[in-house]
């Protein structure tokens, strides 16, 4: 812990074999206005550039400008940790701020939990530039503050990498996408390829922008931005504006129901097997109820009815690939749309005596 210090994180680790568990990393106080690369610059509590870090709690960390918390580059696996209340931020300037929690600039984030961080700017919880986060919980998370606009990606921004059997839940962004906001930036060190969003489920979020293409749960902007195989469901219900803006990217395999006013406005890009209210039955797209099995317990698994079930394609996949739960991404030949795979299907039972 580092209370009370200026320009001092708590934590680098910079070496392929090292092995870091069980610690808590807290009140790390980053304040510079320097270059991203800089070692007074980014992330309070964590700059992960080779080995691993495990099982380690990361709270209450400020860190100007990239990062509150975490910085994770293509060297570094980070597991199992759980990272609450960071702040990315700088006093005297509202306009820089990226990546409450981490920012994953490469290497891995597996089984995690990010919560309760906020960013001035863009990517409450996660802000992606490459790299991989899989299985992880994302949940709770802002991007901006009260009276202020365009700050996008309340739980991940993705301006790059991917995502896999995510949850991204009850997140909020002053700006477009309170689950997440798809956009590829070419400036240095963020450059790289749009983000793919896969297997995951996308639920409780808000964008507080009044436009009607805001985003409640996804904001999509680049021809390269992908979604395959996510649930997106119940967020912000009732409130003017979209489950999903698609602008632009490709969206696959897909579930949008219960969202906004509306669960898709699409002014560009592409869909293909998948479902929402309003779809017509063109290119394996559906606007016929998906089913849930439960959805006032926010239980979103298909029910053996659905018309989501055995829909999909499964050229995405391979039989060896799994969905949210873990079970087999192909069952029964077909993939399913939506986040979870449906484990069984109706039979008949035939008795010959």
């Amino acid at each position: 812990a580092c209370p009370g210090w200026r320009f001092r994180r708590v934590l680098r680790v910079n070496h392929s074999g090292a092995f870091i568990s069980g610690l808590t990393l807290r009140d790390g106080d980053v304040y510079g206005n320097y270059a991203a690369d800089s070692d007074n610059a980014g992330p309070g509590a964590l700059r992960l550039v080779a080995g691993v870090v495990s099982n380690c709690v990361i709270r209450n960390n400020n860190g100007a400008d990239n990062s509150g918390a975490v910085e994770l580059r293509a060297g570094g696996l980070l597991t199992h940790c759980k990272i609450f209340n960071n702040q990315a931020t700088r006093n005297g300037n509202t306009g820089v701020g990226l990546g409450g929690g981490v920012w994953v600039r490469g290497g891995v984030m597996r089984d995690c939990i990010v919560t309760n961080n906020q960013a001035n700017l863009y990517g409450g919880g996660v802000w992606m530039s490459d790299g991989s986060v899989e299985r992880c919980r994302i949940e709770g998370n802002t991007s901006g503050y009260s009276g202020v606009t365009g700050r996008h990606g309340g739980g991940i921004y993705l301006a790059g990498g991917s995502a896999t059997a995510c949850e991204i839940v009850n997140n909020r962004a002053y700006g477009y996408g309170g689950g997440a906001y798809f956009c590829k930036r070419t400036a240095a060190p963020w450059s790289s390829g749009a983000g793919a969003l896969r297997n995951s489920l996308v639920t409780g979020n808000r964008s507080f922008e009044t436009k009607p293409q805001n985003g409640h749960g996804l904001f999509l902007t680049d021809s390269i931005s992908r979604l395959e195989n996510v649930t997106v469901v119940d967020n912000s219900h009732g409130v003017d504006g979209s489950g999903i803006y698609l602008a632009n990217g490709n969206m696959t395999n897909s579930i949008a129901w219960f969202n906004g006013t509306n669960d898709l406005h699409k002014t560009g890009g592409t869909v293909g097997h998948s479902c929402w209210s309003g779809a017509t039955a063109a290119d394996g797209n559906t606007g016929a109820n998906p089913r849930f099995k439960d959805r006032a317990r926010g239980n979103y698994r298909l029910t053996t009815g659905s018309p989501c079930v055995n829909t999909g394609v499964n050229y995405l996949w391979t039989r060896d690939d799994l969905d949210l739960e873990g079970n087999p991404r192909i069952l029964f030949n077909v993939c399913d749309m939506g986040a979870y795979e449906n484990t069984t299907l109706s039979r008949t039972l035939l008795i010959v005596r």
